[in-house]
């Protein structure tokens, strides 16, 4: 009838948690797209570790060969040889699996007072989720070890024994391909921390439309609410708490900012043809729209002057929209219907009633100081612990039976970022254990391609070449792939990152800069990765590198 349809929709019960965003929902929900940035994340950090060990392994091939040609000669076959390889892969990431889940039940308390989880005992995977690391775990090590022993098992006993051999390009491609991918993950990773701690910092300071500073809420008595002695009682409580120096206003509604509303109803013009739209209702005193700061766009506010107002609706700019007024001027005077007919006297500017998280929803505001849920006190900072007793004191005399309960506004309305923070935290420390296992990486690679050209080291500063040329000669091949990284991680992070603010209503833009930073940062550090290594080469007196081995 009206027009009206109700629609019912299902989701599976699994996918509730972590992938159910409706208004009223039981409880607080998880962000499915958070877990799954972060499962990405430790994937692609194992898998940096992997790549590490692909690159070691091949590039100390050539200290293995002596020993692979030397077990050929004896009767090995390249079978053999490649199972024991296998094996010794095997053996050093079980190794690292048992020193993980130590550090994992170790770190698992701090970890869930990190996240806000104090109260979580445990952790507990399906039988499916420990198939899957299970099998990750076997493929990861199969996988990473299998190109070190295809490389070790193909060596030729003639030549090796000979000293002829050497690693192949095909071999010195693939590790600088390594090379690439590592870091390539490293500037994702820094480049989206930037990116969410400045999505987080936009949201906590742009201004809502409504002033929630020094803003104190108590929970409005529940006994005496609806009852004719709620106004006996409640007016001489607002009358004594406005007495108190401290306090610069009060006022009465059924929600504050911070709170969903879960009042709602249908609702359309009076004559029009327009269906029925839902509207998010808001009941309000005389005082809500002055203490919040609301700017008035179009008419009036709630006034007692008015005998009509209890029949008066404000509606915000969204509310007009979604009814089809051009602007706020144009509703001013007209009639909505919802079961009964309300007349709009004033449209207010649109302000957020929830995080950025989510868009502003079209609110109509109705004179209901009766209903009231909440009291919100605009107080003076100075001396609050004073003025909190005093409240309470007035309180209890007023509405003995109901507990005074309060909290401040700004507290409440920042922890709805509160998830957003922590994936930023867990998304940083993950972002510098990734680098710092590249790193780690790179510093193995470096220190061995210095040790393996350390008599060259050595000859050229007997020459009279500096310690600049030296180092641009050893580092300039892992600068190249740094920078190559740069180039290949910039767009890749720009997507992702921008896929990922497509989950906020309100987000910032992608500046140039965050993917420089993150750019900037990844090249310092593998250059003082590098560094490291060569500066003791060049340190090294030229006879003594000349008489090694």
């Amino acid at each position: 009838a009206n027009n009206r349809r109700v629609e019912l929709h299902l989701i599976p019960l699994r996918d509730i948690h972590l992938y159910s965003n409706y208004n009223q929902e039981a409880e607080v929900n998880g962000s499915g797209q958070g877990v799954s940035f972060l499962f990405l994340i430790a994937i692609a950090i194992i898998c940096i570790a992997w790549m590490n060990y692909i690159n070691l392994a091949t590039a100390r091939s050539v200290e293995r060969a002596k020993e692979v040609g030397i077990r050929k000669v004896l009767g090995a076959v390249r079978g053999k040889l490649m199972r024991q390889f296998l094996m010794e892969s095997f053996l050093i990431n079980m190794t690292a699996l048992l020193i993980s889940l130590i550090l994992f039940f170790l770190l698992l308390r701090p970890f869930d007072l990190f996240t806000g989880r104090a109260h979580y005992t445990g952790i507990i995977l399906s039988g499916n989720y420990t198939l899957i690391f299970i099998a990750l775990f076997l493929a990861g090590t199969f996988l990473s070890g299998l190109y070190p022993a295809f490389v070790l098992s193909a060596f030729k006993p003639v030549l090796v024994l000979k000293g002829a051999f050497k690693n192949s390009a095909r071999g010195v491609r693939l590790r600088k391909g390594l090379i690439v991918t590592q870091f390539v993950i490293s500037v994702i990773l820094i480049a989206g921390t930037i990116v969410v701690f400045k999505q987080v910092s936009y949201m906590r300071n742009q201004h809502l439309g409504a002033n929630i500073d020094q803003t104190m809420v108590l929970t409005a008595p529940q006994t005496v609410k609806g009852t004719a002695s709620y106004q006996n009682a409640y007016q001489p409580f607002k009358s004594s708490v406005l007495q108190l120096r401290a306090v610069k206003n009060i006022t009465a509604s059924t929600d504050v900012p911070g709170n969903e509303i879960y009042w709602t109803n249908g609702s359309k013009r009076l004559g029009a043809d327009k269906s029925v739209v839902s509207l998010y209702n808001l009941g309000v005193d005389y005082d809500f729209i002055p203490s919040y700061a609301i700017k008035m766009i179009a008419g009036r506010n709630f006034s007692p002057t008015f005998g009509t107002d209890s029949t008066s609706v404000l509606l915000n700019q969204a509310a007009t929209k979604i009814l089809g007024f051009k602007d706020g001027t144009e509703a001013i005077g007209e009639k909505i219907v919802r079961g009964d007919t309300l007349t709009i006297v004033g449209v207010t500017a649109d302000f957020h009633q929830v995080g950025l998280q989510k868009s502003i929803n079209p609110i109509i505001m109705v004179l209901s100081p009766d209903r009231a849920n909440y009291y919100s006190v605009k107080v003076n900072p100075a001396d609050m612990e004073q003025t909190i007793q005093k409240l309470s004191a007035l309180w209890s005399k007023y509405f003995p039976q109901d507990p005074f309960d309060y909290y401040f506004l700004d507290e409440k309305f920042a922890a709805q970022y509160k998830s957003d923070v922590q994936f930023g935290s867990v998304f940083g420390i993950f972002a510098v254990l990734a680098i710092f296992i590249a790193c780690f990486g790179l510093l193995g690679l470096s220190a061995y391609n210095v040790l393996q050209r350390t008599k060259e080291i050595g000859i050229r500063k007997v020459l009279g070449a500096s310690l600049t040329n030296i180092f641009v000669l050893l580092s300039r091949d892992f600068i190249q792939l740094v920078i190559i990284a740069l180039i290949l991680a910039i767009p890749t992070s720009w997507f992702l990152m921008n896929h990922w603010l497509l989950s906020y209503a309100y987000r910032i833009n992608t500046s140039w800069w965050i993917f420089a930073v993150a750019g900037v940062i990844t090249l310092v550090v593998a250059v003082i990765t590098i560094s490291v290594q060569i500066l003791k080469a060049v340190s090294r007196n030229p006879v003594q590198s000349l008489e090694r081995d």
